[in-house]
């Protein structure tokens, strides 16, 4: 497994995310259990088991998988605050888009309902930010065999919670 480069990457609201760009090839994926990334922390087991899952799920064979994994530093109250208000937004779009589909065949209160149904159902799929929580993203990208295919995944991490490897 070749390193290509690593970087540091300052995204919306603010957050840092630290950057490794890598290539596994067919004959060192196993490799990828010693992959280390600094800014995972004591969640490094957790990040490099979802990189795994990635790979394992392009079944690239013997094609070279490239990969981009993105690990935020551990966000402020801002930014949770700010990531919060987007999650706001996103639920109130969604819910008013439901009920103006459902407002041209049925009455108001239908309509209502709709909307606050849709709401609940789309805040509680959201996630909740908190300071401390650290945003993981990975991409996978392999070119050939049946044409160009593309993955990823992300993981929140959230401060303060334990969790037991069973």
């Amino acid at each position: 497994m070749e390193i290509d480069r690593s970087y540091r990457f300052i995204g919306h609201r603010g957050v840092t995310f630290d950057v490794i760009e890598f290539t596994v090839r067919a004959d060192n994926c196993c490799w990828l259990n010693t992959l280390h990334i600094p800014t995972a922390g004591r969640h490094q087991y957790r990040v490099v088991g979802k990189v795994k899952e990635l790979y394992e799920r392009m079944q690239a064979g013997q094609l070279p998988c490239v990969m981009v994994v993105a690990v935020s530093l551990p966000l402020t109250r801002e930014q949770g605050d700010a990531l919060n208000s987007q999650r706001w937004t996103v639920a109130t779009l969604v819910s008013a888009g439901g009920a103006a589909v459902t407002g041209t065949f049925a009455p108001a209160l239908v309509v209502g309902a709709t909307k606050m149904g849709t709401f609940a159902f789309v805040s509680n799929r959201l996630p909740t930010f908190h300071a401390g929580d650290v945003l993981v993203s990975a991409e996978a990208k392999v070119q050939g065999g049946i044409g160009p295919q593309r993955s990823s995944t992300s993981l929140l991490l959230k401060a303060g919670v334990k969790h037991v490897v069973r």
